[in-house]
C-alpha cells in the first residue's frame, strides 16, 4: 500500500501510546483521523480517538508532547511528524498550553483510558491537509 514507507518508520516505535484529538466543527478532521488512526494502528501504536467539542481556532495536525516525557516519546512525535507530512498532512509539534490534565470544551470518546493519559497528543484541526502543491 502507499503507507508502506509511512508505517515503516512509525513501526520502530511500536507500542507508542497516542490520543487523537478530533475538533467536532471542522468537517475535515474526521477523514484526517481515520487515515492517521489507520497509520499509527497499521504500526503498531496504541491510539484511541475523542471528538473534541467546544473548542475552535486549532489549525493543521498537531502533535504535543507530555512534560516530562522520556526521550523515547520525544524522538516517537519527531518521527509522527516527519511521517504525516510525508503523507500530505499540515502537521507540526506544539506545546500543550496548560496543565496536561485540564483542556477546554468535552471531548467524547473511550472511558478508558482517559484522553489525558497518552504522553502524545495528536489534534486535528482545521486545513489539517496540506494544500497541493
Amino acid at each position: 500500500s502507499s503507507s508502506s514507507p509511512i508505517v515503516a518508520s512509525l513501526g520502530r516505535y511500536a507500542g507508542t501510546n497516542a490520543a487523537v484529538f478530533v475538533l467536532d466543527r471542522v468537517v475535515e478532521a474526521p477523514p484526517a483521523a481515520s487515515t492517521i488512526s489507520t497509520y499509527l494502528s497499521d504500526a503498531g501504536w496504541a491510539s484511541q480517538t475523542w471528538t473534541w467539542t467546544g473548542v475552535a481556532g486549532i489549525l493543521r495536525v498537531v502533535v504535543l508532547i507530555k512534560e516530562g516525557s522520556d526521550p523515547a516519546i520525544n524522538d516517537a512525535a519527531s518521527a509522527l511528524v516527519e511521517a504525516l507530512r510525508t503523507a500530505g498532512f499540515n502537521a507540526a509539534k506544539g506545546d500543550w498550553p496548560a496543565d496536561w490534565r485540564r483542556y477546554r470544551g468535552a471531548l467524547d470518546g473511550p472511558q478508558t483510558p482517559a484522553p489525558t493519559d497518552a504522553p502524545i497528543r495528536i489534534v486535528i484541526g482545521a486545513k489539517a491537509a496540506s494544500a497541493p502543491r
